[in-house]
């Protein structure tokens, strides 16, 4: 590890360690102890005795506490972990009601509900696009309702794509007052709608059932760039990625972040020339649109890119005749594939690792590539041994 890294796994052993020395003049917390909500303690924190407030308990035994500077609350044990004054604790005993505390949280959630929010109602009608919190136990999550169904709600992270919905019960939600307000606007209804239809016009899938939208109604938008500036040297043999160079799926690239560069693969490239990628070390959640001034990308390979780009002459030889006819798939008719119910239907293709996915329609294949079609109307071709085992048995059969 490097000194950066170790620092913060030390720390991180040290948020789970309880303070060694006992509190000087204050009591040790057990299970017999009682605490009321509201009441103030002194609770271990990164090896400290910190100031805190009790919130809630939990089953199990967990005190659910609210450090003072922690945005956040934060589960303890009672035994080791807290102390209290015995002035507060005769008081408690004397008059359990002059503690309360004013630390507003979802029933069971971790984070403080922000000022201009509230927790969402049993009946509150939510209709489809409806922007929601999400209480995602490190930070709220924003969120836009798909639909409500069986008491829960389905959810989509603003972030991501309809692969990534989820369901949750109502009070693991909160609503700002804002959009309370806009609940009652037939305009402002349109425009939560147009939260969900503008996910689905960049990851392309279908819209939920009763939403009165449909894919007809999508729209090309342009990409929503997140912006990863290169501030550190270049690694060697790489340039920044060229603004004319046509750059096919699975194309090695690199990315910077947090003063080192990452590795990122090309999904796809979008109309205004940035680039749709997913990183490598990180789950398919972290695919972004990138700039092309923000990317890396080895000379070689640019060399290899830009070679194949050139019109050559047809040869007598087998591998000449071979990549003319990669470099020019013949299509396929739809018609003549009709009885097979994939055929001619946008479908989820999957690369060899599992790791990527697109939505397309099959257009036709060559001995190398696969050519498909995306839901924006751009034809991608894809070597057939990037594909997984399922995707290339379907077109060969």
């Amino acid at each position: 590890m490097t000194a950066q890294e170790q620092a913060a796994f030390d720390r991180q052993q040290l948020f789970n360690k309880p303070p060694e020395q006992a509190l000087e003049g204050y009591v040790p917390v057990d299970e017999t102890t009682r605490l009321l909500p509201g009441m103030p303690v002194k609770a271990g924190h990164y090896g400290q005795w910190e100031d805190a407030e009790v919130v809630r308990f939990e089953v199990g035994g967990p005190v659910i506490l609210k450090y003072a500077g922690e945005s956040r609350l934060l589960a303890r044990q009672r035994q080791k972990w807290i102390s209290v004054d015995p002035v507060i604790l005769e008081q408690a005993n004397e008059d359990p009601s002059r503690f309360k505390s004013n630390v507003r949280t979802l029933p069971n959630g971790r984070q403080i509900i922000p000022d201009g929010a509230v927790a969402l109602d049993a009946d509150l009608a939510l209709p489809p696009g409806t922007p929601l919190l999400i209480d995602g136990t490190v930070h709220w999550k924003e969120g836009y309702v798909v639909e409500e169904s069986n008491g829960k709600i389905k959810i989509r992270n603003k972030h991501a794509g309809p692969r990534f919905d989820k369901s949750y019960s109502r009070d693991e939600f909160a609503i700002t007052e804002e959009t309370l307000q806009q609940l009652d606007d037939p305009d402002a209804i349109k425009r939560f709608a147009a939260n969900i239809e503008l996910q689905e016009s960049r990851y392309g899938s279908s819209f939920p059932k009763g939403s009165g939208l449909s894919k007809s109604k999508q729209r090309s938008r342009p990409a929503r760039i997140t912006e990863y500036p290169i501030d550190i040297k270049l690694p060697q043999d790489a340039q920044i990625v060229p603004e004319d160079l046509s750059l096919p799926t699975g194309t090695a690239l690199a990315a910077c972040w947090a003063n080192r560069w990452h590795p990122v693969t090309v999904i796809s490239e979008n109309d205004d020339g940035s680039l749709y990628v997913q990183w490598d070390e990180y789950s398919s959640a972290h695919n972004r649109n990138l700039k092309r001034s923000d990317l890396a990308i080895e000379n070689e390979t640019v060399l290899k890119l830009q070679t194949n780009a050139k019109p050559q002459a047809k040869g007598s030889s087998a591998s000449d005749a071979e990549a003319e006819e990669d470099r020019t798939p013949e299509k396929t008719e739809i018609s003549e594939l009709a009885d097979d119910q994939w055929q001619g239907k946008l479908r989820t293709w999957t690369d060899s690792s599992g790791l990527f996915t697109i939505e397309a329609t099959y257009v036709g294949k060559t001995k190398k590539r696969v050519m498909l079609k995306m839901a924006d109307g751009r034809e991608i071709k894809i070597p057939l041994d990037k594909l997984s085992a399922a995707d290339r048995k379907l077109i060969e059969d």
